[in-house]
């Protein structure tokens, strides 16, 4: 009996075993697919897309450029979750776009554009996956003088949307953004032409 004395003291001062955790599950390169809990690396996105954009003079346009456009984009997750004890932690992803569209005011004009930029996905653990987004391109277009001059363009877009997942690979999408269109000072006039953009669209993660 005195010869299991040390092993039942023993027993007693042993650290208890360690609890499960109670925080959801977070995703990296290995693990399974869930909504809310961000992408995986090399996530591959296809999305289509359709924009109404209202133009605006209050950054130098002598007119307001009304378009509808559609875009199609593809993007690729740079990084499994970043930060994923911080509010914003989430994914960074590279994106390409083309754009396709139609001024329609304050006259008819075409567009044609290819972008490349960058988006951060904000993980929420809910359907709900926010995002920062900007871009930057060339464009062809026949918009008109004084705000437009010559048919090569550069575009920039930056502006903030969101994802409702309704599968770990299929969600709707909305957005708005800040887009402006010029030459670069190429050729003069250029005052540049400026709108408001907001889209819907869907995108299939694989």
């Amino acid at each position: 009996m005195l010869a299991m004395l040390p092993l039942l003291i023993a027993l007693v001062d042993a650290d208890p075993p360690l609890k499960p955790a109670l925080e959801a599950p977070l995703r990296s390169s290995a693990g399974p697919r869930e909504i809310g809990h961000g992408y995986l690396k090399d996530d591959i996105s296809l999305e289509v897309k359709v924009s109404r954009a209202f133009g605006t003079t209050a950054s130098g346009s002598n007119f307001s450029h009304d378009f509808w456009l559609t875009q199609v984009q593809g993007g690729l997750m740079l990084v499994d979750v970043m930060e994923p004890e911080y509010w914003f932690g989430g994914n960074l992803e590279a994106t390409c776009m083309g754009i396709v569209g139609a001024q329609d005011n304050p006259d008819g004009a075409y567009f044609l554009g290819f972008n490349g930029g960058f988006r951060y996905h904000f993980r929420t653990g809910t359907p709900f996956a926010p995002y920062l987004w900007g871009n930057i391109g060339v464009a062809m277009t026949d918009i008109e003088t004084p705000d437009s001059s010559g048919k090569f363009q550069f575009n920039e877009q930056i502006g903030i949307g969101t994802r409702y997942l309704l599968s770990p690979h299929r969600a709707l999408i909305f957005e708005y953004g800040y887009w402006h269109i010029s030459n670069g000072g190429i050729r003069e006039p250029n005052d540049g032409v400026n709108s408001h953009i907001f889209t819907i669209g869907f995108a299939w993660i694989y």
